[in-house]
């Protein structure tokens, strides 16, 4: 039996291994589904005229948008996925186009008219006129096409879901002790959490807001203190990791990302640990299995954000919360301190969390000596914050600073329920059948749960009240800091012997909810400057002297370093998105041109820009891109 159970678990770990890492060079499509698998071509055409036809694979329902071609090629399922070795375009007329360009995945591609050969052709028994795209977009060897279509397979959560519902059976039909026998799993997981947090650690393109942590980090000279302790929305623990790390590690995204990425792999190991001494084997091992696939934390673990580094330290600290209640000594105490105190410095809702931990303390220690040497270094801890909140509320506490987040009302709760739920009913039910294993798990089991649900119900309440009394704090991806303890609950549940007939079923629903939830939708939900600053840099050429070039950046203006982009044309702002027609108003007002050309991210489009001034939408991978072309 043993022997049997160290085959099968063995297989299924080390086929996820060796499978990535012999054709990790082939990749061609983003873990778990992305937007950015999508193709998208577009064709910026002064000439209103229609595209009879796009070969190669059958891209003949391009649409007309603002003198914009676009067509997004399917991707949606990696198992289908289709080979490019050109693409070829047939107008009506002789085509005159101001550029095409072409998105893949994190690809980019820009051509203008005497970048490309336009040809003559029979079509249809009529003479029309092609383009043939000078470059290879996808064409591969037949050995690494195999290797696509077999490597795309494990990027497919159908896949991981046979595997789940095998494993399931198995633990059906040969139950076992709370021990594992097998020699060294827990290394097989960290080595698989590796793969995938370095496979694509710079496949996506830096974000607004890993901008922001690389411009603050990155200062030199007498403002590193200022960058570093100032920021109102950030508490500078990670922006001063990070910039011990640059000094060392910045020549390029895989190295700076590379901060993030160990800290990732060590909350794998952090998961099991706790997980282990905390309650058994056999359910640390689940829990570090899901921990190290789970998407989130992969694509956070390759974030220049603080959210990586709050997920771990919250295991530590809970682990050493749970030791000074076992044991409560100096030594234990003292751990608890230093970790507290970073936590205090990482993240707003780690404060709340640390202010939890201080609150239940106070009622489950019943010696008063310790109970009062526990309440004065949780004190301490907070107020290494607040040293960092007095530096800074001017500007956090600002109306104009994080003019995004709203007070709290049903729809905002609604969307961290399906952000971490998936809906309200499936909620409803996990709230129930928490309710229900409360009776059934045993002391520490019942002991790690409520703490951990205590915890995560505290840190929400707060910032609920905190919204309304003082300021918008509430935000679906802040909570993410708290997916460990929902991985370990899942974990107790899902090693539970239920005995009853429905067993597959409750293990199967709990395996589901571990690969489905949170949705990670990050790069839907904000602006990237990646394309922007990529298609200015190619496009403004095409433009006179005649013509006044200006661009929207989000945020800061030393993004620009970044792109290398002129600064005297950039206009920076952070403002709502119902300013951003004032904003464009006042460019066009005060230019000395008498063409003007503004490009913005769709994160400043309202209603009034729509109306007014018909911007040109410029597909892009990733978030469109608009153009205005002004007459004075």
């Amino acid at each position: 039996m043993l022997k049997n159970k160290k085959i099968f678990l063995s297989l299924i770990v080390l086929i996820f291994v060796l499978s990535f890492f012999v054709f990790k060079h082939f990749f061609s499509v983003f873990y778990f589904q992305n937007d950015l698998n999508r193709i998208t071509l577009n064709i910026e055409t002064s000439q209103k005229q229609e595209i009879l036809a796009c070969f190669d694979n059958n891209c003949d329902n391009m649409t007309f948008k603002n003198d914009v071609y676009s067509y997004k090629l399917n991707q949606q399922n990696p198992l289908f996925y289709k080979n490019y070795s050109n693409i070829e375009l047939v107008f009506e007329k002789y085509p005159k186009f101001n550029n095409i360009t072409f998105f893949d995945g994190n690809k980019f591609k820009y051509f203008k008219q005497n970048d490309v050969i336009i040809n003559k052709i029979d079509f249809n028994d009529s003479i029309k006129y092609s383009i043939n795209l000078p470059f290879k977009t996808n064409s591969k060897s037949a050995f690494k096409q195999f290797a696509v279509y077999f490597e795309t397979i494990f990027y497919n959560w159908y896949f991981y879901l046979f595997f789940y519902v095998a494993l399931v059976f198995y633990l059906i039909k040969f139950p076992f002790s709370n021990e594992f026998k097998i020699k060294h799993p827990i290394f097989l997981i960290i080595l698989l959490g590796t793969f995938l947090r370095l496979s694509h650690i710079n496949y996506v393109p830096l974000w607004n807001d890993e901008l922001y942590t690389l411009c603050v980090i990155s200062e030199n000279g007498k403002n590193v203190f200022q960058n570093l302790y100032f920021d109102p929305g950030n508490p500078p623990l990670f922006f001063f990791l990070s910039n011990l790390w640059l000094k060392f590690f910045n020549s390029n995204i895989i190295l700076i990302r590379l901060l993030p990425a160990i800290i990732g792999i060590l909350g794998i190991y952090l998961t099991y640990f706790f997980t282990k001494k905390v309650l058994n084997n056999k359910t640390a091992l689940f829990a570090s299995f899901l921990y190290s696939i789970n998407i989130f934390i992969i694509l956070e673990s390759n974030e220049i954000r603080s959210y990586i580094l709050s997920m771990t330290l919250i295991l530590a600290c809970s682990y050493l919360f749970y030791r000074l209640y076992q044991n409560f000594n100096s030594k234990n105490l003292t751990y608890y301190f230093l970790i507290a105190t970073l936590l205090s410095n990482c993240h707003y809702y780690c404060v709340l969390y640390v202010l939890s931990n201080m609150i239940l303390g106070g009622f489950i220690f019943k010696n008063s000596k310790e109970k009062l040497k526990f309440l004065i270094l949780n004190f301490f801890s907070l107020l290494t914050f607040l040293i960092y909140f007095i530096l800074t509320y001017q500007n956090s506490l600002s109306e104009k600073f994080n003019t995004w987040l709203v007070q709290p009302n049903l729809e905002v709760i609604l969307n961290h329920i399906s952000f971490y739920f998936g809906n309200v009913i499936f909620f409803i039910i996990s709230i129930g059948f928490l309710v229900f294993m409360l009776t059934k798990l045993d002391k520490k089991e019942k002991q790690i749960v409520s703490y951990m649900t205590y915890s995560i119900a505290f840190v929400f309440l707060s910032a609920f009240i905190i919204s309304f009394v003082v300021k918008p704090i509430l935000f679906e991806r802040y909570f993410c800091i708290f997916l460990p303890f929902l991985i370990i609950i899942t974990s107790i549940f899902l090693t539970y012997d239920y005995k009853t007939k429905f067993k597959p079923l409750i293990i199967i629903a709990v395996l589901l909810f571990s690969i489905n939830a949170p949705k990670y939708e990050n790069f839907n939900l904000f602006s990237n400057i990646e394309y922007l600053a990529k298609y200015i840099k190619n496009d403004y050429k095409n433009y006179s002297t005649d013509y006044d070039i200006y661009y929207l950046i989000p945020d800061n203006i030393k993004y620009l370093n970044y792109y290398n982009l002129p600064k005297d044309k950039a206009i920076v702002t952070n403002c709502p998105i119902n300013e951003s027609y004032e904003l464009i108003l006042d460019i066009i007002k005060y230019s000395n041109k008498k063409k003007i050309v503004i490009y913005f991210s769709e994160t400043f489009i309202n209603k009034d820009i729509i109306h007014n001034l018909h911007p040109k939408k410029i597909e892009t991978t990733i978030l469109p891109i608009y153009k205005i072309s002004v007459i004075k």
